[in-house]
């Protein structure tokens, strides 16, 4: 999750021509320390050396891979919001905090008011306030992790806020924040969610390249979904189904698309496939070799028309 610093998100410079390409840019030759004292790095570039992942990805604080874990009756929710109260102090997040400190002292208090601490949660960061999102992204998916399988009913709604967010604001610190917020809700809700991927991948696929969005905000909600496919792919010797619905559920949905948005379509799912299956520093993932299997043998299944196999196959080139 983004680290536990004050708020200092800063607007980068408009590009002079919009990306067409999901594709991060290549890395470039390492400038001595005095070439870069005064370089002022673009969006674009920012933007490429961002990296969703919540297995990879550590926070500070509470919660935090290898950090402490809380015990009893202790909230990550509370402990987070006690840290950030000092950190940030913009007026948005102020007026939230004063409307859940009261009502979230404890786990229990938490669960209790969670249709409260939601709605404010939502509402808050519905507001759009730069200054304040990433305490209330963070606290979003500490408020989930305190919930663990009751925020189920609360998933679907946030996932299309935070998604919403970072397709429609020009931040690329907000960009980062907004799908590493999601990378964790898919994280402490796998359980349920790799089962069957498909009603997530419907709320998704906007965001991936099916309607027109920026290159990316297609990479990052890639990355972010791919994380739950690896994951269908690493249980795939218990059960098949999970793996082979999602995959198939993909590639005929983007078979049937005839958009003008077709190509970045494409390529999200390409974005989606490639995350999926590899690994550190480009080796292959565990089950990376189990997605790319399950992924060729659908393209040329025998049974497929040719027109399916062919948008398939536009995926796996």
């Amino acid at each position: 999750m983004a680290g536990m610093s004050r708020n200092t998100a800063s607007s980068g410079p408009k590009s002079a021509k919009a990306a067409t390409k999901v594709v991060k840019t290549q890395k470039k030759t390492k400038s001595t320390p005095s070439s870069r004292r005064h370089h002022f790095e673009g969006f674009a570039q920012r933007i490429s050396k961002l990296k969703i992942d919540p297995i990879r990805r550590t926070r500070r604080g509470v919660g935090a891979e290898g950090a402490h874990e809380l015990e009893g009756e202790a909230s990550y929710f509370r402990t987070a919001l006690d840290e950030w109260k000092d950190l940030n102090l913009s007026e948005n997040f102020t007026n939230f905090a004063k409307n859940v400190y009261n009502i979230s002292d404890s786990l229990p208090m938490v669960i209790f008011h969670e249709e409260t601490i939601m709605d404010n949660l939502i509402t808050y960061i519905t507001k759009g306030d730069v200054m304040s999102l990433e305490p209330l992204l963070a606290l979003l998916s500490h408020f989930a992790h305190d919930l663990d399988v009751r925020f189920e009913k609360h998933f679907q709604r946030a996932v299309a806020t935070v998604a919403h967010v970072a397709a429609t604001n020009a931040e690329p610190e907000v960009v980062e924040w907004s799908f590493t917020c999601l990378a964790w809700l898919f994280k402490y809700l796998s359980r349920l969610l790799v089962p069957d991927l498909r009603p997530l991948y419907d709320l998704l696929s906007p965001y991936l390249g099916k309607q027109k969005q920026k290159p990316y905000v297609i990479r990052f909600a890639a990355e972010a979904m791919s994380f739950l496919v690896r994951k269908a792919g690493t249980t795939y010797h218990k059960s098949r189904e999970p793996l082979d619905t999602i995959v198939e559920h993909m590639l005929n949905d983007f078979a049937e698309n005839k958009t003008a948005s077709d190509d970045l379509y494409s390529q999200g799912l390409m974005t989606l496939f490639t995350e999926s299956i590899k690994g550190v520093q480009g080796t292959l993932h565990s089950g990376g070799n189990t997605v790319l299997q399950c992924l060729t043998r659908f393209c040329f299944n025998a049974d497929h028309s040719e027109f399916l196999k062919g948008r398939s196959l536009q995926i796996l080139r």
